[in-house]
């Protein structure tokens, strides 16, 4: 991973998009001219819009309680959600503040 995640104000884990998406093998495109991630898995297709509380997952707009941003040139995602949305359970731990996704 080429940048640290981090936590919200809102207490929301944020990753790099590249990261999580490819490790669960996903395929991720920039879309420039939209400011804009592409997320393509299978029959999946997820389309983040950068600084928007909302994404379109296969049509359907979903909200999202934490947007997706651009911080130092990396786009960074909620863990959960996207992980989710390609199919990944994510588990947290408190008394540790681990995460672990499965798929």
């Amino acid at each position: 991973m080429d940048a640290a995640p981090f936590v919200t104000e809102a207490n929301r884990t944020l990753v790099p998009i590249r990261f999580v998406s490819e490790a669960l093998g996903a395929k991720v495109e920039w879309d420039a001219d939209n400011r804009q991630v592409i997320i393509e898995d299978g029959d999946v297709t997820i389309v983040l819009p950068i600084e928007t509380a909302s994404v379109i997952v296969n049509g359907q707009t979903k909200a999202l309680d934490a947007p997706a941003t651009i911080n130092n040139s990396r786009t960074f995602v909620p863990l959960r959600f996207v992980s989710e949305a390609l199919g990944a359970q994510v588990d947290y731990y408190s008394t540790t503040q681990g995460i672990t996704i499965t798929r």
